[in-house]
């Protein structure tokens, strides 16, 4: 007598897996139709690949620093990890702030609604918007213009 090995049944597929497959399916078929409508009538797409890694060669093999000196550069470039880190930390302050002021179990509950309200407030503007305020109000540059 020669033995089968076992195989396990394969499991049935239930109405949940089902739907998550369509709707998957669905999200899918749409996107790569609405990529392919959006695309314009002459694209190439292998030309439009040589000409980004042409374009990403010169951007990171080829910089053009014009009169500036290394020196110069290793500043600004000091600067921005200054930069980078002070706000972090300014950040991380003031987020603990926040979170410590709506947790309801540590601050009164007029405070911890009032906190949740501005923090959802502040939350529903996209970042790039707040970016623009700020530009417009500030000024672009490393030394924002402080008009009053």
């Amino acid at each position: 007598m020669s033995q089968t090995p076992t195989q396990k049944a394969p499991r049935p597929v239930n109405r949940r897996t089902r739907t998550l497959r369509a709707f998957v399916t669905g999200l899918a078929v749409i996107s790569i139709y609405g990529l392919i409508s959006v695309l314009p009538k002459h694209f190439d797409l292998w030309t439009a690949t040589k000409v980004f890694g042409a374009n990403l060669q010169l951007m990171f093999f080829s910089p053009n620093v014009g009169n500036d000196s290394h020196l110069l550069l290793m500043q600004a470039l000091f600067a921005s990890i200054e930069l980078a880190f002070v706000t972090t930390v300014l950040g991380a302050g003031i987020g603990l702030v926040c979170g410590l002021a709506a947790a309801e179990n540590i601050a009164p509950r007029w405070l911890s609604l009032t906190t949740k309200s501005v923090m959802a407030f502040v939350r529903a503007i996209p970042t790039i918007l707040w970016v623009l305020i700020y530009s417009v109000a500030l000024g672009l540059g490393r030394m924002p213009q402080w008009s009053v």
